[in-house]
């Protein structure tokens, strides 16, 4: 590489060039990227401006980036499993943003035009504010005010020392220095005036852009997680509006303030010596240059250190509820490291940032102070000639250190103001996404009735790895059936996508013989009831977590609940009854109290389509029995799916589906399955064996 060249990211891929399993390298630098073999050599080594766009592209089991040149050649750069879709989706964002840096070098009009969009983001922040925009006016104005004050004591400096000091005018010098604490007071108290409003402006806005964002996820479907982890869903909500705080709160005001503070003193110097003041403004060019050479740069470094720090959050909100499997296969060293391994890669990316400020930052400082140094310099051998006098030169230093203050605040602020319009853009982004799944123009609001039908329907989590494989069945209302099937078959998926968590790849799902798609998706969902076999508690009381179902639940209609799902007698065994706190996730109740609650929760909220997906797989025989038996009460007049491993808990539905390998193999009743000796007959002489077994040891 050159000696301008410089490394912005490395990744690893798990595939090799020749497509088997093996390991190829790309590099991404400032100005190319690079693919190397397993031997180090070069595979590809493209120029970042002649790249037109970037796209990630899957394949069954792999997937692969793959580049448009500008010329329309097509660059098959590299290759990698699954398992590395994540990481190889920032090297394509990174490349991305690299080339339209590297195109704008290179071309003007792609210059202005990368300007106008990375200001974009602070400006869709700064919608926020509309708001509370007296409040801001306010804060902005009383910081101009004390700009203006701030002028005024080197220029009674200047007359406190030529005209009152030097010239023994004793009777001046108490009017003189009252008229300077005068203006500080009032220059303090309207800096409380701006620090007070701005303060207010930028936690109400970060308010708001929480309460947005939060919205905004709310709107898209479980399936966002396939793209999003949830700690990097969390960063965005809680550490990008933290930055975007900074620059309302202070960022904004301090840039403002300036510039104009720039202006106005750079007036004042120039009417007091325009000699010295040629000689304050030439290091200007010098720092201009090296502030715009800065921001090249730190657009990529900010990136990727925050890619890395989002990694860290990603994997403790991974880690820490599952805090008892951690434990229970003794694996706190592995979490360790894997901690470590992600936390070196955050100091990794510090440093870079760290780095970067050293080569800009120390020598803009050394050009200001030089600047100063040459000032008192010729500024003294000006006194001592007579050319001006102290007052004027002892004015003009004190004007020259308010000239040198805002540049070297509006140069310290280069890199907050980075990070700023880093996480602005951030949130900007994945505000401007929108939902996969949502209400189509001309969605209905449907009482649904029950009937339910699926028809030829195809569909895969991941392009071309089908799940259901040219599903169709019929469920009429009030009818109760079952599915199942071994595990990993597709049965769950099949309630997915009833409740359009996910939408079909091919074909179509009818209830009542409206397409679910042309159904608005509260509609939808407030009429199904599903208890899932791992059903997730708030932590939260009891009562709250049933009352989920129906928010504005009666503690009799709680009860009812409770009782109905057989959960009323353990629940007033414990000490707070329903005011129980069950902990995250449900981690202070048993298995089978989570589960019961669940069905409470369901049954509160009276659903028309009823969803049971291994309702009873953590409850005893026993409490089995009485759950079925209620949900049997329950299930009258619903249409009911139950899905199920323990075949005992659906042998007397109406009807049986059996799923096998995302297809329906069988569909009967129980003693017409059992009679056909296909796979449910299978599944069931294997249970009962084990029953069987079971027995035989517990004599």
């Amino acid at each position: 590489m050159s000696d301008d060249e410089s490394i912005v990211a490395r990744f690893e891929s798990d595939i090799g060039v020749d497509g088997r399993y093996g390991v190829s390298q790309l590099f991404i630098t400032n100005k190319r990227c690079i693919v190397y073999d397993d031997r180090g050599r070069v595979v590809h080594s493209i120029d970042l401006p002649c790249i037109s766009s970037v796209s990630v592209v899957d394949y069954v089991g792999n997937s692969e980036i793959k580049l448009t040149l500008r010329d329309g050649r097509i660059i098959h750069l590299i290759r990698f499993t699954r398992s590395l879709r994540r990481e190889f989706n920032e090297a394509a964002g990174l490349i991305e943003s690299a080339s339209s840096i590297r195109s704008a070098i290179d071309n003007q009009r792609v210059e202005q035009e990368k300007m106008r969009l990375k200001m974009e983001p602070l400006l869709f922040v700064l919608k926020f504010a509309i708001p509370y925009k007296l409040a801001l006016i306010l804060g902005i104005a009383s910081g101009i005010a004390g700009i203006f004050l701030g002028l005024l004591p080197p220029y009674y400096l200047r007359i406190l020392i030529d005209d009152v000091i030097l010239a023994q005018r004793r009777e001046q010098l108490i009017v003189i220095i009252t008229i300077i604490i005068v203006t500080q007071a009032l220059s303090s108290a309207l800096g409380a005036v701006r620090s007070y409003t701005l303060s207010y402006v930028s936690l109400k806005v970060m308010y708001s852009i929480r309460v947005s964002l939060f919205r905004h996820i709310m709107r898209f479907q479980p399936n966002i997680l396939d793209t999003y982890e949830s700690g990097r869903l969390i960063s965005r909500i809680t550490d990008d509006a933290s930055r975007v705080n900074w620059f309302l709160s202070w960022g904004l005001e301090q840039l403002l303030r300036s510039v104009i503070s720039l202006a106005s003193v750079a007036a004042m110097i120039f009417a007091l010596d325009q000699r010295l003041a040629m000689i304050a403004l030439a290091p200007l060019p010098l720092l201009i240059f090296g502030v715009s050479m800065f921001s090249r740069k730190a657009r990529w470094v900010y990136h990727y250190e925050w890619r890395r720090s989002t990694d860290v959050s990603a994997l403790l909100v991974d880690v820490i509820p599952g805090f008892p499997v951690v434990k229970a296969y003794c694996m706190e060293g592995y979490e360790e490291d894997r901690l470590k391994t992600r936390l070196s890669e955050v100091v990794k990316a510090g440093l870079r940032s760290t780095i970067l400020n050293l080569e800009f930052f120390p020598m803009l400082s050394f050009l200001i102070s030089s600047a100063t140094a040459i000032i008192w310099w010729i500024g003294g051998l000006e006194v001592l000639g007579g050319g001006i006098t102290l007052g004027v030169l002892s004015a003009f230093i004190s004007y020259v250190s308010q000239f040198y203050g805002p540049i070297q605040m509006l140069i310290s602020m280069v890199e907050p103001m980075k990070r700023a319009s880093t996480a602005a853009e951030r949130i900007q982004s994945l505000m401007a996404m929108d939902p996969s799944i949502r209400d189509s123009p001309n969605s209905i609001d449907l009482d649904v009735k029950g009937w339910i039908k699926f028809e030829n329907v195809w569909f895969g989590y991941t392009p071309y790895a089908y799940v259901l494989k040219n599903v169709s069945f019929e469920v009429k209302p009030g009818e109760k059936i079952g599915i199942v099937g071994p595990t990993g078959s597709g049965k769950t998926t099949i309630t997915k996508l009833l409740l359009r968590f996910y939408d079909v790849g091919k074909g179509r799902i009818l209830i009542d013989g409206v397409d679910i798609r042309d159904i608005k998706i509260e509609s939808l969902r407030r009429q199904i009831g599903i208890v899932s076999q791992d059903p997730r508690l708030f932590n939260d009381s009891i009562a709250n977590n049933i009352r989920y179902g129906k928010p504005d639940a009666t503690p009799e209609e709680v009860m009812a609940a409770a009782k109905i799902a057989l959960a009323h007698d353990f629940i007033l065994e414990k000490p707070l009854r329903y005011d129980t706190p069950c902990g995250e996730g449900g981690s202070m109740l048993s298995g089978g109290e989570r589960q019961r609650i669940a069905i409470a929760r369901t049954v509160i909220s009276d659903p028309k389509i009823l969803i049971l997906d291994e309702a009873t797989s953590s409850v005893d025989t026993i409490t089995e029995d009485g759950i079925k038996k209620a949900l049997d009460n329950i299930a009258r007049g619903r249409t009911t799916i139950i899905i199920a491993h323990r075949l005992s808990t659906v042998k007397d539905v109406d009807r049986l589906i059996v799923v096998d390998k995302g297809e329906i193999v069988e569909v009967g009743t129980h003693e017409e399955l059992l009679e056909r000796n296909g796979l449910y007959a299978r599944l069931w002489s294997t249970q009962f064996q084990e029953k069987l077994a079971d027995a035989m040891v517990s004599q």
